[in-house]
């Protein structure tokens, strides 16, 4: 194995870049974007190397290695198709990085790193799903146990595969830095700063470039990723964070005894202590954000079944009163017809009028006549159509008239 280090004389005031010496570890069953090795200006992105120094692949050339390199910062990593390449390498491989000016193309110095493919340890899969969304992402568990038990994207070669859980200092409703949370690499995630490898994918580290937070606040300076948080922070598929008191494992079933409870007589409140660490008050279950999207959409649903049934009776019942009204109006609406009584005809006239003397062959009962339809009308009156019954001329039977 040959080890290989040139470095020209950089500009000044420009530091020099330098690499981890040794070979680099990754095992075979390791996840696209495992983070391999990194030049000392990755993470001092305000630094005048940083901004004035490029990265790229010597040897082997891009697409030709399962290997990569950022352009800034120089971090070398897994590439998305890289687990599916891991298995045909030899035990030993490597790749040369060179880095260059950023406004003269000058290249200022190599590096060969040598890269040692280890048998898989931890239990993933070698090669793992074929597409990137095939797999798992570590910062979606919530849980200590799912987390350790979870084989996640860009994961640190010493886990084999397997994601790690940053413990924190889980103070209930207080905003902290020491969080909790679930990562590919608790080395670098979360650091605060969302470094070149993690700004490629929004899955490596969310919670150093998610720019929404739930229950936590953002870096003041960057305005991305989580700063502090309250309890566990989990972030979603699309890279949105969400802070929350920690998720309760499930009770465990007891079993049925039938001798009565003891205490001893040194300890007279273990009874009533309900204050311990070991105790669990219940109703404390957490309410995730499925659990609340159920909650708004069943109380919508009721909110609006309410509101149509109601809608809809008292629509009904106005409709039947409205038929009604029809219907009583078309049995009466004849009588409308009909001239005003004498009574009221006298009150409106302020002049006498003529007494016509009825004959009374003519005269019938008003209750014997059913007045129709109105067949015409004029400046001298209406001209009616109705039907009477015994009349003089005609006893028993029905005759019309007009």
């Amino acid at each position: 194995m040959v080890e290989l280090s040139a470095k020209f004389k950089l500009p000044s005031g420009v530091d020099d870049v330098e690499y981890p010496a040794g070979p680099q570890e990754i095992g075979v069953n390791a996840g696209p974007f495992t983070r391999l090795a990194q030049s000392n200006i990755a993470l001092n992105s305000s630094t005048a190397a940083y901004k004035r120094v490029r990265f790229r692949m010597a040897l082997p050339e891009y697409l030709q290695s399962p290997f990569n390199v950022t352009p800034a910062g120089g971090i070398l990593y897994l590439t998305e198709w890289g687990p599916q390449a891991l298995a045909t390498l030899t035990s030993t491989a490597g790749v040369l990085i060179e880095w260059y000016q950023s406004d003269g193309g000058l290249v200022e110095g190599v590096h060969w790193i040598s890269v040692d493919v280890v048998p898989p340890r931890g239990g993933c899969p070698v090669q793992g799903p074929a597409q990137l969304r095939g797999w798992a992402l570590c910062h979606e568990r919530s849980r200590n146990t799912t987390c350790l038990n979870t084989c996640g994207l860009a994961v640190h070669p010493s886990r084999n595969g397997k994601c790690q859980w940053r413990k924190g200092s889980n103070m209930a409703g207080i905003l902290t830095t020491n969080y909790s949370t679930c990562t590919s690499d608790v080395d670098h995630c979360p650091d605060g700063v969302c470094d070149p490898l993690e700004d490629i994918n929004r899955h490596i580290c969310p919670q150093d470039c998610t720019r929404t937070v739930i229950m936590g606040t953002s870096n003041p300076k960057t305005l991305r990723g989580i700063y502090s948080g309250v309890g566990v922070c989990t972030c979603d598929t699309v890279g949105k964070c969400h802070c929350g008191p920690p998720e309760l494992p499930p009770p465990q079933r007891q079993r049925k005894t039938t001798s009565l409870p003891t205490t001893s007589p040194t300890n007279p409140t273990s009874l009533n202590n309900t204050r311990g660490p070991h105790v669990r008050a219940a109703g404390n279950e957490r309410c995730d954000a499925s659990c609340m999207v159920m909650l708004i959409t069943s109380g919508v649903c009721i909110t609006l079944l309410i509101a149509g049934s109601i809608f809809y009776f008292s629509s009904r019942s106005g409709w039947i009163k409205k038929k009604q009204t029809v219907i009583e109006s078309s049995a009466y609406s004849t009588d409308a017809l009909l001239p005003l009584p004498s009574t009221e005809v006298n009150q409106q006239q302020t002049e006498p009028q003529p007494v016509i003397e009825m004959d009374p062959k003519w005269e019938i009962p008003r209750s014997r006549i059913i007045i129709e339809s109105c067949l015409g009308e004029g400046e001298f009156g209406k001209v009616l159509k109705a039907s009477a019954k015994d009349l003089p001329s005609h006893p028993g039977r029905k005759s019309e008239i007009f």
